[in-house]
């Protein structure tokens, strides 16, 4: 998609009405080299126009200007409907549950990425161990990939359970964890997030992720910096004690990130700039 004047670019940003905006994207030249770091730009809802490299971030979007190939960031989502609420799955546990419900990787395939989440997880499940002065908070872990070298004394791995059947381990859990297998996420965005907040559940998330401001947006959880497994245990313990305004945050969910609500956004965008 190309724009030929900064008004052209005004005008597809206004059509998609999305709410909020910042997304960081990322590009890479004519020749295929990369953009420096620096020099990427980052869309906000006053900042549509990078005039620097002559481009523009819309929400998860971005217009092609000048010799740059820029990548465009399709943003994640979740059901508006949910299954019916079923039983606690729970192993029996008097503490904070905390759970990280996501992709572990597989040794064979991501070894980088996967050596980072288990060391974090690792290291989080300690120090919730160190840091609760009753003994009861645990991490719970669920999902794909290996999980061989997650440690026992500390963490406790559910294993793969169906998506529908998935749901009752968010309802059922006190805190929803996400941490990142690097600082800067860049298109990666967090698809357990929607789906944390849509369950109502309170996040603790480290920084970096592109949709990381949902958790300011819904009012559910806090974000604390990256790297810091001893700074998120402390907020895991003090998110447990907060009382939280669970029902705005599904509302928000419900409201701006179901596929319903990306549907919207599509039908409307095709529509605006590619009638007939």
């Amino acid at each position: 998609m190309t724009a030929g004047s900064e008004n052209t670019i005004g005008s597809l940003a206004a059509s998609l009405g999305l709410s909020p905006l910042p997304r960081h994207i990322y590009a890479h030249n004519a020749d295929g080299s990369d953009i420096a770091k620096e020099k990427r730009g980052v869309a906000f809802n006053d900042h549509w126009f990078d005039q620097l490299n002559g481009v523009v971030g819309v929400g998860a979007w971005a217009v092609v200007a000048g010799d740059c190939v820029w990548v465009v960031v399709v943003s994640g989502g979740v059901d508006r409907a949910l299954p019916p609420r079923g039983p606690d799955p729970y192993p029996d546990s008097d503490g904070p549950r905390c759970l990280f419900a996501g992709n572990l990787y597989r040794r064979g395939t991501q070894p980088e990425a996967h050596r980072a989440l288990i060391a974090k997880l690792n290291s989080l499940g300690a120090w919730l161990r160190r840091l609760d002065e009753r003994g009861t908070a645990r991490l719970y872990v669920l999902g794909t990939g290996d999980a061989r070298a997650l440690d026992s004394r500390v963490v406790t791995y559910l294993g793969v359970v169906p998506y529908t059947a998935s749901w009752d381990y968010l309802r059922h859990a006190d805190l929803g964890v996400l941490v990142a297998a690097g600082p800067f996420m860049h298109n990666n965005e967090s698809s357990k997030l929607y789906h944390y907040l849509r369950a109502g559940l309170p996040v603790v998330s480290e920084a970096g992720f592109p949709n990381d401001f949902l958790v300011r947006e819904a009012g559910l959880g806090v974000v604390v910096e990256n790297g810091d497994m001893h700074a998120m245990a402390a907020a895991l313990l003090a998110a447990g004690e907060r009382g939280w305004d669970r029902e705005h945050a599904i509302r928000y969910i419900v409201v701006h990130h179901t596929w319903d609500a990306r549907v919207e956004t599509y039908d409307r965008l095709i529509r605006r700039h590619f009638p007939g």
